[in-house]
């Protein structure tokens, strides 16, 4: 039986964490004994990949809001900051014992896992455009430091082709053993749960949009509400959905108040079904600055729901280059613009591209998806 590592930065509700979630339930556990690392022991899915793998984490951050914790969640964010890799490796994974180690996100997985003393088989998964979204940078002194992680991997897989391409192009000296694998959505129980019904707060005479995701910068939320500020002194038959929990959020709701004042915005915080409201959405909208795969859009579209989204590797590759979708400017003007024409004529939008069930869906399935990660990537090894 082969022992697996999964290495994360933490365990909460973004879309890697649950592609992971997806990808560890549905493995075969007569070939596989997995455990999952998280660096930071927080995230909504922690309890789920309980359920599936043995468990471990780096440092427990609190939750309590005074001076003291945050202050020591500080020193402990510090401490995985600055302390070579190497050492931490030791402190970390010295006693799990592991035939392949996965690191399943960039950063400071990848900079863990590449600094491993073991013969094991190591994997790097890639699920951003590496070049505009430069948050694993921040792991390493520089981008030579950053290559030369990369370069003690044997496999390196990226979500999309697009991935792939900016990968190359951010570390051109890479050259071997660099692929592409969808991730994986479990198409039949979305859409099970869509079916559910939203009990409160949902008023179908208006154009329903939704948006599903972390609140943090990447996903452009902020220039999302400003459009809807803007479209509501010509328009105010709407009402904007953001489904999601993160960082920016207390400062996201000050600056929708004016929309949350008049009824046009609800912040709904994390959903364990997000399905019924992409299922009803009249809109479903991607605001991001950057996505490697969008796991909202390839949901919304596995709903045939009407989809818009900022133009970016993620959402091209899923709407295929607007065959399946509006793909909008990447900008707050585009942004503006699409959204106001969607509201206007989502009637009309929504019988010219949702008028089939997009043939690359079942590309997505999580059987098949699962089943090529595991005769590719863990049991050739």
């Amino acid at each position: 039986m082969k022992k697996i590592l999964f290495a994360i930065t933490s365990l909460g509700a973004g879309g890697a964490e649950k592609v992971l979630l997806d990808i560890v339930s549905n493995l075969d556990y007569n070939k596989f004994e997995v455990c999952v690392f998280s660096i930071y022991n927080e995230g909504v899915y922690c309890s789920e990949i309980k359920k599936f793998a043995k468990y471990r984490y780096g440092v427990n951050l609190s939750n309590k809001d005074n001076f003291t914790t945050k202050l020591i969640n500080r020193l402990k964010i510090a401490f995985i900051r600055h302390v070579p890799a190497k050492l931490l490796y030791l402190i970390f994974f010295l006693k799990i014992n592991s035939d392949i180690e996965i690191s399943f996100l960039e950063g400071w997985p990848t900079k863990l896992i590449s600094a491993s003393f073991r013969k094991s088989k190591k994997i790097a998964w890639v699920h951003t455009d590496m070049i505009n979204n430069i948050h694993a940078d921040y792991a390493f002194k520089n981008n030579r430091e950053h290559s030369a992680a990369y370069q003690k991997f044997d496999k390196i897989v990226c979500v999309t082709e697009e991935a792939k391409n900016k990968f190359c192009e951010k570390f051109p000296c890479i050259k071997q053993n660099i692929f592409v694998c969808n991730n994986p959505i479990d198409i039949d129980r979305i859409q099970a749960l869509s079916k559910e019904p939203i009990l409160h707060d949902w008023n179908a005479d208006r154009v329903n949009i939704v948006t599903v995701g972390r609140l943090v910068k990447v996903k452009g939320i902020e220039r999302l509400i400003n459009a809807c500020i803007k479209i509501s002194e010509k328009n105010n038959n709407f009402h904007l959905h953001i489904i999601g929990d993160g960082e920016l959020r207390h400062a996201l709701e000050e600056n929708s108040k004016s929309l949350i004042d008049s009824g046009l915005c609800t912040f709904w915080g994390y959903q364990k079904n997000p399905y019924k409201f992409i299922n009803s959405a009249d809109i479903c909208i991607s605001s991001s600055y950057t996505e490697g795969a969008s796991l909202f859009i390839c949901e919304a579209l596995s709903l045939k729901s009407f989809v818009i989204a900022t133009k970016c590797p993620g959402s091209i590759n899923m709407l295929k280059n607007g065959k399946y979708g509006i793909l909008c400017e990447n900008s707050d003007e585009g942004l503006y613009v699409s959204l106001l024409n969607g509201i206007l004529n989502y009637k009309k939008l929504q019988k010219e591209f949702v008028k089939y069930y997009p043939e690359n869906i079942d590309n997505y399935r999580i059987q098949s998806v699962v089943e090529e990660i595991c005769i590719k990537y863990l049991e050739d090894f």
